[in-house]
C-alpha cells in the first residue's frame, strides 16, 4: 500500500498532467466555442443538445489519450530508470513484479480520473454553451435524459477498456527502453501504423488501434454475444499478453548495478 500511494504522489506531482488537464479543457472549449447546432456545414458533428456533446466527443477524448498516456507511463519507468529511481526503489524490500505492479494501477488511476474529468468537462461546457435539451443523441438513436446519462456513462466506462490496454501496451514498450523520449515515439509510432491499417477490413477487427477508435460503437451495434465477446476478447488478449511480456522483462531487466 506505502508503494502504490508513492507512485500515486508522484503521478499527481507531475505538472505533466496538469498540462493534459488544460489542453483538454482549451481544445472542447474552442470546438464547442462556435458550434451551433444544423448551421454550419464546416464540422462532422450533428447534434442540437448540450447533453449530446460527452457522446459526440468520445473521439477527440480517445485522441488525446493516445497522446497522453505513452507520456505518463514512460515517464513512470522509462524515466525512473534512467534517473536511477528505479534501483532505489529495489533496494527496498518490496519485489519488481510489486513495484510494476503499482506502476500500472497508477497509469489506470490516471486513465480513470481523465475521463471522468472529461465526461464532465464535456457536459459542463456543453450545457454552457448549447444548452441541456430535450434528448440525448447517439448513433442516430434519441434517448431521454436519464436514458441518455446511463448510456453516456456506459460508453466511456467501455471507452476505458480499450484503453487500459493501450496503457499497458505502452507500458511494456517503456520496461523495453531505457530513454524516455524512445519508448514515447515507438509507441505513438506503432499505434498511427494501426490507425492508418483501420480501413483494412481483415486486419481492424483485431487491431488494438482500431478497438482504441471504436469499441463503444461496436459494441452499441453489435446485435449478437458472440460478435459482443469477441471484441472484448481482443482487447483482453492484448491486456493479458502485454502483461505478462512487460513483466517478464522487467524481472530480466538490468537494473541494479
Amino acid at each position: 500500500m506505502g508503494l502504490l500511494k508513492n507512485e500515486l504522489y508522484k503521478l499527481f506531482k507531475m505538472k505533466k498532467i496538469y498540462v493534459f488537464a488544460a489542453v483538454m479543457l482549451g481544445i472542447t472549449f474552442l470546438n464547442l466555442y462556435d458550434y451551433q447546432p444544423g448551421g454550419s456545414e464546416m464540422t462532422i458533428w450533428d447534434f442540437y443538445y448540450g447533453q449530446s456533446v460527452p457522446l459526440s466527443m468520445i473521439p477527440i477524448f480517445s485522441q488525446f489519450m493516445i497522446i497522453f498516456i505513452p507520456i505518463v507511463i514512460a515517464d513512470s519507468i522509462s524515466n525512473d530508470y534512467r534517473n536511477g529511481t528505479l534501483k532505489l526503489s529495489l533496494q527496498r524490500p518490496i519485489t519488481r513484479w510489486q513495484l510494476l505492479s503499482a506502476k500500472l494501477m497508477v497509469l489506470f488511476a490516471f486513465i480513470i480520473v481523465s475521463t471522468i474529468l472529461f465526461l464532465i468537462l464535456s457536459y459542463t461546457l456543453g450545457v454552457y454553451f448549447i444548452g441541456w435539451g430535450e434528448v440525448t443523441e447517439y448513433m442516430g438513436v434519441s434517448y431521454l435524459p436519464m436514458q441518455g446519462i446511463g448510456v453516456t456513462v456506459g460508453v466511456y466506462a467501455l471507452f476505458m477498456l480499450p484503453t487500459m490496454a493501450y496503457g499497458i501496451f505502452a507500458g511494456f514498450i517503456a520496461v523495453l527502453s531505457k530513454n524516455m523520449s524512445t519508448a514515447i515515439i515507438i509507441s505513438l509510432v506503432l499505434i498511427t501504423v494501426g490507425l492508418n491499417l483501420n480501413d483494412v477490413s481483415t486486419v481492424a477487427p483485431y487491431s488494438l488501434a482500431y478497438h482504441l477508435m471504436y469499441f463503444p460503437e461496436e459494441l452499441m451495434q453489435t446485435q449478437d454475444w458472440s460478435g459482443i465477446l469477441q471484441n472484448i476478447g481482443v482487447v483482453l488478449i492484448y491486456g493479458v499478453l502485454f502483461t505478462g511480456l512487460s513483466f517478464w522483462v522487467f524481472k530480466k531487466k538490468e537494473i541494479l548495478y
